[in-house]
């Protein structure tokens, strides 16, 4: 592997974020991962030996998993 670069090959062949193709289903799928993820996590959250902010802190983060969703489903279809 003469004159490899880490990182020579990056974005190479490859659509914007934006434009949507595989790179779009990709994100869609990571963030619908991460939802289920943290879905998990409130369904086997024990209640009784939370401190508050942290049941805050896993709040906020659904809350902003869940915008993040609905703006990335909710853009036109090209």
């Amino acid at each position: 592997m003469a004159g490899w670069r880490p990182g020579s090959g990056l974005g190479r062949g490859r659509q914007p974020c934006g434009k949507g193709g595989q790179d779009g289903q990709q994100r869609d799928q990571a963030i619908a991962t991460a939802l289920m993820a943290i879905a998990r996590k409130v369904i086997v959250l024990d209640l009784s030996t939370l401190e508050p902010m942290y049941l805050f802190a896993i709040g906020v983060i659904v809350l902003a998993l869940g915008v993040t969703y609905w703006l990335v489903s909710a853009r036109p279809a090209e």
